[in-house]
């Protein structure tokens, strides 16, 4: 499998794992973590949204333009060309007003109005005036990475910077730490600002379970907190710990890695996702399944497009190009009737 084919194939799997940053800007593992584990399931019929419960039962009706998943009690949903929040019971309790909202996180969700970008509240008060034109980011550790003339800094939940913008690139806080880029190279700072791994890499990833994954010379190795190499620099891709074990590719085959840099699932597959819930999905000759933590097949693959198991029993997959939940068994409980060109 060539590159582009390899990197086409990883990009479903990594979908549901993003948060973004209104704007642009980096994508993280955190957003699943931090969905609501009693959620709800945005599905889809015929152009318009509602939610099932995770047995498939239809419990908010279709009806919305477009819809995401719940963070805080709060599911964000798009009518028209404007952004609001629900709750569980399908009531509006933000109306859709936004040009762009993301998802709750510490309390807070960023949103944009009037062309600038700011934050409100669970109760829809902007709590944050709409300031920041290029780029805003959900919350992590207390701060949410802010842009202002192209360099990337910090802010507090009270608006003030407090890192001041000086970042050619970063990412968002995780584990205390925070990716940034000074002269084409990166490092990892802490929350007053300082420099803790000086800039030395080529690319990067988010601490995870105390590691994080980092590129030198081609070759991604895994570093502790103090910047000490855990794991050699081996691999051509590397993806965060999650569950206590990461995807890394060779040769365009993954497996996954335990700690020590020891294989736990030998490259065998064309891509591994990240294992939520004891089931990670999988990809092998354009088809998609899941596997458990010894590598064996829970799920064989089937699938068009398959995501994590964001709840303990319910994952969002994509087969003769439609869009459906299956449980742990693999069996559908809820699938839409008509076809629909991406997820």
């Amino acid at each position: 499998m060539k590159a582009k084919t390899f990197l086409f194939w990883l990009l479903p799997c990594l979908t549901m794992l993003m948060v973004s940053c209104l704007g642009g800007g980096d994508k993280s593992l955190l957003d699943a973590d931090m969905a609501d584990k009693d959620t709800l399931f945005p599905v889809r019929e015929n152009g318009k949204w509602g939610f099932i419960d995770p047995e498939g039962t239809l419990v908010i009706p279709l009806q919305y333009d477009g819809a995401g998943l719940f963070y805080d009690g709060r599911a964000g949903v798009i009518v028209g060309d404007k952004y609001g929040y629900i709750d569980k019971a399908g009531n509006y309790v933000i109306e859709p007003q936004f040009e762009l909202s993301g998802n709750f996180q510490e309390g807070l969700a960023v949103v944009r109005k009037d062309g600038r970008f700011g934050y409100i509240d669970k109760e829809g008060t902007m709590v944050i005036a709409p300031q920041f034109e290029e780029l805003a980011c959900d919350f992590y550790n207390g701060l949410a990475r802010v842009e202002i003339n192209g360099m990337s800094g910090y802010i507090d939940k009270k608006g003030t910077l407090v890192i001041t913008p000086q970042f050619e690139d970063a990412f968002s806080f995780s584990e205390g730490l925070a990716a940034v880029q000074i002269d084409g190279k990166w490092g990892f700072i802490n929350k007053e600002g300082t420099l803790v791994i000086n800039p030395q890499y080529d690319e990067k990833s988010q601490f995870s379970e105390g590691l994080a994954w980092v590129m030198c010379n081609g070759r991604y190795g895994c570093i502790d907190k103090e910047g000490k190499v855990v794991i050699d620099f081996q691999f051509d891709f590397a993806f965060a710990f999650h569950e206590g074990l990461a995807t890394v590719c060779q040769n365009y085959k993954c497996g996954c890695v335990d700690k020590s840099g020891k294989f736990a699932i030998p490259p065998q597959f064309d891509f591994v996702g990240s294992f939520y819930n004891g089931l990670a999905p999988v990809c092998v000759n354009e088809k998609w399944g899941f596997i458990d933590k010894g590598g064996a097949y829970a799920i064989a693959p089937q699938y068009e497009k398959c995501y994590t198991f964001v709840s303990e029993n319910v994952a969002q997959v994509m087969l003769d190009g439609k869009m459906g939940y299956i449980n742990r068994s693999g069996k559908f409980i809820w699938q839409e009737n008509s076809r629909y060109s991406s997820l």
